[in-house]
Order: structure tokens, then C-alpha cells, then sequence
């Protein structure tokens, strides 16, 4: 009796034993929150811990984490620095978690450390949220974007989703407040229930409280439109979800169009495996 009520106060609580965190990634995300510091150990974007609040609510497990370049001999005092002032921010944007700070000869290396061994047994990411790189379009910063692409590639090995905020400088503090507006997903990728969880979880916070849903998926030109929509809402009632559901309809043009983009995407791919 004691053991079932244990077990469903983990559930409720969102932890999960070491069998099954390699399959349950659809279930509440788990967060390693990647931070970029400064050259004086400071959060580049704050407002990616300000998201983590409104996402997780004090529920699950955080963990946020970044990389110091060099010898750990060599960086002890701006490892404790950095530590202190990750600390100190997550308090102020009452993130509740833990924070761990790792020493590597190069950052692809460190952020591949914490992506496989950040926290402990069941206590352990299953999602790893980062900030989109700003400078990747710039030819003499070439390491922001492989770095990116090589975060990609090891959070899929890992098999933990991946959630990645654009323009994170222009995300709501924890002090706005949205009197209106949408929280659009676009489904184009039916990855199980992800997608549709992050709405649900950014809507119990305050900030985004007042937004509706909408959900937004593709159809081809042999798919049926009014089917597809059909069996989305059915998904929707099934999670218990209120969302208005789109359609969007692709013509023959916009197919071809599709495939010219993602090509050299999927070039550069096979020319890096």
C-alpha cells in the first residue's frame, strides 16, 4: 500500500526511474537549461531562465547548466564565480533547481558532458532547452553554428527532445502579463504529445494565462483536409486539451518549394555524418 502511493506521488511529481527515462520523453519535460556566460561569468540571456519558470512552474526537475572553456585547475575561482552568479539569477527568476557548472578544453566537449551525465538515477533530463545562436550566420564565428548542429545531433542520440527559443531577448520577463493573443504550434512533426504539452504548461503560468491555442498541421495534396481536422480535435479531447485546429492546405507549387528549401539542409547533412 505504501509502495503504490510512493510511486504515484513520483508520477504526480514528474520524476521518473532509470528504466523508464529513456522512452518517456513525451511525458512533463525534465530541463537542462544550456546558459551561455560572459567573459565576466555572467547569464548572456536571462530571459531564458524567466521561460524555464513559466514552462515548469516548480515542477520536475531543473537543471541548469554551462561550460567554461580551459583546466579546471586552471578556472576553480570563475568556476565558483559563474556558479554563484547562475545561482543568484535563478533566485531572482525563481527558477527552482539545481546548477552545475562544467570545465572542458573546448564547449562542444563540455556541452556534450552535461547532455549525457547531468543529474543523478531517475532525477535526470529528458528535454534540453538552449537559446537559438545569434551569431551563426557570421563566417569567422563558424564553431556557433557546428556547435548548435552538434548539440542537435547528441540530444537526438541521447533520445531527449530538444527545445530551442529564437530571439530569447524578446521573450516575456515574469512580470508581464498578456492580456490577450495566441500561443501557435505548428505540428508539422507528430512527435507524440510534446508539441501540444509545452501550450498547456506555458498557460498555467500567469504571464501567458490569458492566450488561447491554436494548432496549425499540413495537409498534401492527396491527404483529406476535413479528416485530418477531425481527428486532430479528437486528439485534442483526448488530451483534454481546448485548441482551435487549421488546416493549412499545400498545393503542388508549395510542395516543390518545400523540398527546394530543406535540399541543402539535407546536403550539408550527409556531407557531415
Amino acid at each position: 500500500m505504501g509502495s503504490s502511493e510512493g510511486e504515484r506521488n513520483d508520477e504526480e511529481e514528474g520524476w521518473v526511474t532509470e528504466q523508464e527515462q529513456s522512452s518517456r520523453v513525451n511525458g512533463l519535460p525534465q530541463l537542462l537549461v544550456l546558459l551561455n556566460l560572459d567573459s565576466e561569468q555572467l547569464v548572456k540571456h536571462p530571459r531564458l531562465l524567466s521561460f524555464t519558470s513559466q514552462l515548469k512552474a516548480g515542477k520536475g526537475l531543473t537543471i541548469v547548466g554551462s561550460v567554461l572553456q580551459g583546466i579546471y585547475l586552471d578556472k576553480c575561482t570563475e568556476t565558483q564565480k559563474a556558479e554563484e552568479n547562475v545561482k543568484a539569477l535563478m533566485g531572482v527568476e525563481k527558477t527552482k533547481g539545481f546548477c552545475q557548472i562544467v570545465v572542458s578544453p573546448n564547449f562542444r566537449d563540455g556541452i556534450s558532458y552535461l547532455i549525457q551525465s547531468a543529474g543523478l538515477g531517475g532525477m535526470k533530463h529528458n528535454t534540453v532547452l538552449m537559446a537559438w545562436p545569434q551569431s551563426w550566420k557570421q563566417t569567422e564565428n563558424r564553431f556557433s553554428w557546428k556547435n548548435f548542429v552538434d548539440t542537435v545531433r547528441e540530444t537526438t542520440a541521447a533520445q531527449q527532445a530538444l527545445l530551442v527559443a529564437k530571439n530569447i531577448d524578446l521573450f516575456p520577463t515574469n512580470q508581464e502579463r498578456f492580456t490577450e493573443g495566441n500561443i501557435d504550434v505548428w505540428w508539422i512533426v507528430h512527435d507524440g504529445g510534446m508539441l501540444m504539452l509545452l501550450p498547456f504548461l506555458l498557460r498555467q503560468h500567469k504571464v501567458w494565462r490569458k492566450c488561447k491555442m491554436r494548432i496549425f498541421t499540413v495537409a498534401q495534396m492527396d491527404d483529406n483536409s476535413i479528416q485530418m481536422k477531425k481527428d486532430l480535435q479528437m486528439f485534442l479531447y483526448h488530451l483534454r486539451l481546448n485548441a482551435e485546429v487549421e488546416v493549412v492546405e499545400m498545393v503542388k507549387e508549395d510542395e516543390q518549394c518545400a523540398i527546394e528549401k530543406a535540399q541543402p539542409w539535407l546536403d550539408f547533412e550527409q556531407k557531415t555524418v
